[in-house]
């Protein structure tokens, strides 16, 4: 009898498709075969991990709500569920998973029950779906044939359950494909089109059977049929195409701008079969890229006149403040002869107060002087051509302290540290820069102080600069490119006055200074002359100073 309600269930599987029938039919049959009074079978929830009754025979409300929230390892249901066996409780007073488990026990005997086998329901792939329990009046062992039978009967409702849950996720995403906003289109990798949602329908024009069955190449130009071919090579290979920018053709001749999203289809063995595609108009992306390239390459354009523009305006502001500053020199040298026959003149007649008038001509003129000077050294550091070679600095540094007094003892004491230095530079804008560094370095002491100057170098790696449109390596030099790679950072460093940190990067500014040309004379140009040399070499100038600190 009991082969023969197994017969017949194995029919009905095969035959009938509802679930819950197929599950009643099972549990009837579980309980006649084992002549069992009473049974249930809990299916595994994925979204909670536990287990719930679907099907039941015999139980009162409270027991289905217990019952149908289980963890895994709890009572026998769960540990059959946990250990992927059968679990046989003879005599549940007696067992320590309803023991442990005090209002699972006291469900069960309320529901006259004793005895509880628990057949885990799982497939032939391995997987888990649930769990078919049977219970006893009394204490109770089935035999080794019920077991097998209940066994039996578990793998195949675990296999029915797994082909219905499947086929109803087929179901529900056959319907989220064919009512997709997006064109969604499936074909075998042979490039013929098996499945066209509605999607599909509004962009290309073409109904589902006009299309089903045809070349997937009907949607595409004449030009770009090769296209599909590198695409299907890389489906057969299990590889996804992302963002493919392609153009497709509609049933009435546009051309349409789309993105593709190809996927492979895949078997229950894994095999690649076929490729879905997502097809997305991105005409209206594809218009507004070609307007911002447009209005891109407009800016660029008016940018670069306005550059234009504005290079020409600052050249001829820089050629006329030259040529300003280098006519006042005239006028200057005038005031100044004249100036110097009146005072030599008129020196004997003169009382103490018309000296003075004249002093204060002199130093004006002279501050006057040096102010053209140094604006004209600027405007030469900024404009000029700027030949690069290889300079040694340790002879230019000493010649340069041999050459002016203030820098020699007794006036100030300068170590140079170093003997050989070569770098690639301008030796006329070094002599220059390192002159008026020098120059500050023994200016800027409180009265009473010798001047100390500590020189050395050190290498370092090259610093980013944008001096090279300024002043480009000259295609004749024979300083190796490679050597551009390690720079020189040479230190100066003073017993001065210091700088505080709020102003030491506004004394790089022209006519900056930071005291009264009565404390300490100068014009502010000095350091904006050295910097800018710097940088037309392709270095840079900075500094690191405390007050009172040099």
């Amino acid at each position: 009898a009991g082969m023969n309600r197994l017969h017949e269930l194995s029919t009905r599987f095969v035959t009938q498709g509802d679930m819950q029938t197929l599950l009643d039919a099972v549990l009837e049959a579980a309980i006649a075969i084992t002549g069992a009074d009473k049974g249930h079978v809990q299916l595994l929830e994925a979204a909670s991990g536990q287990l719930g009754i679907t099907a039941q025979r015999g139980f009162d409300p409270a027991f289905v709500e217990h019952f149908s929230h289980i963890r895994a390892g709890v009572v026998a249901c769960g540990t059959a569920m946990k250990t992927r066996q059968c679990v046989v409780v003879e005599d549940v007073t007696l067992s320590p998973l309803f023991l442990a488990e005090p209002r699972a026990l006291e469900l069960v005997l309320a529901a006259g029950m004793r005895a509880v086998v628990c057949t885990p329901l799982q497939t032939r792939t391995a997987q888990m779906v649930g769990v078919l329990s049977i219970l006893f009046a009394a204490p109770h062992r089935p035999s080794e044939r019920d077991l097998r039978m209940l066994d039996l009967m578990a793998r195949q409702a675990a296999d029915f359950v797994e082909r219905t849950k499947a086929g109803e996720a087929q179901e529900q995403l056959a319907a989220i494909v064919e009512w997709s906003e997006d064109t969604i289109i499936s074909q075998s990798l042979e490039g013929i089109i098996r499945t066209w949602n509605a999607g599909a329908e509004r962009m290309f024009g073409y109904r589902a059977e006009e299309v089903i069955g045809q070349p997937v190449t009907l949607l595409m130009p004449p030009e770009l049929m090769n296209e599909e071919n590198q695409v299907r090579e890389r489906v057969r290979r299990g590889e996804p195409v992302e963002h493919f920018e392609t153009v497709r053709v509609t049933k009435d001749g546009r051309k349409l701008q789309v993105a593709l999203t190809v996927s492979p289809v895949r078997d229950s063995q894994g095999r690649v079969v076929g490729a879905s595609k997502i097809v997305r108009d991105i005409g209206e992306i594809v218009r507004a890229r070609e307007v911002l390239a447009r209005g891109k390459e407009d800016l660029e354009r008016l940018v670069e006149e306005r550059t234009v523009k504005l290079r020409e305006a600052m050249a001829e502001m820089e050629n006329m403040s030259y040529s300003m500053v280098h006519d006042m020199r005239a006028p200057l040298r005038a005031m100044q002869s004249f100036a110097m026959m009146l005072e030599g003149e008129c020196a004997d007649s003169l009382r103490p107060p018309g000296l003075d008038y004249f002093r204060r001509i002199r130093e004006a003129a002279d501050r006057l002087d040096r102010l053209i000077t140094d604006s004209l050294n600027y405007n030469k550091v900024v404009r000029q051509q700027l030949p690069l070679t290889s300079v040694q600095v340790g002879r230019l540094l000493r010649g340069m302290i041999e050459t002016y007094p203030n820098l020699q003892p007794p006036a100030a004491d300068i170590s140079l540290e170093f003997d050989e230095l070569v770098v690639l530079g301008n030796q006329s804008l070094l002599t220059q820069c390192l002159g008026n560094l020098l120059d500050n370095a023994v200016k800027f002491v409180l009265p009473g102080i010798k001047p100390q100057v500590r020189v050395w170098a050190e290498e370092v790696q090259s610093p980013t600069s944008a001096a090279a449109e300024y002043a480009p390596l000259p295609a004749s030099t024979n300083y190796p490119s490679s050597t551009i790679s390690r720079c020189a950072r040479i230190w100066i460093e003073d017993n001065g006055i210091g700088i505080p940190k709020e102003a030491q990067e506004k004394i790089f500014a022209i006519f900056q200074r930071m005291h009264h040309e009565k404390e300490y004379p100068g014009t502010g140009i000095g350091l904006a002359i050295a910097r800018k040399a710097v940088e037309r070499m392709g270095g840079q100038l900075g500094l690191e100073s405390e007050p009172g600190k040099g």
